[in-house]
């Protein structure tokens, strides 16, 4: 963890500075489209994991 701390620190920096230039309302929507995303993927593992 020590050797990818670094790497993780600048990626988290990064992020930041990058979610800083939305909105609040354009970040929720952002948000949103993550969640729902991620349940597709979910869903379509668990199909995939059935088969």
């Amino acid at each position: 963890m020590r050797l990818l701390k670094p790497f993780f620190d600048k990626l988290q920096e990064k992020t930041m500075a990058l979610l800083a230039i939305f909105s609040e309302e354009q970040i929720e929507t952002i948000e949103s489209y993550f969640i729902k995303a991620t349940a597709i993927m979910e869903e379509t593992k668990d199909n995939l994991n059935k088969k």
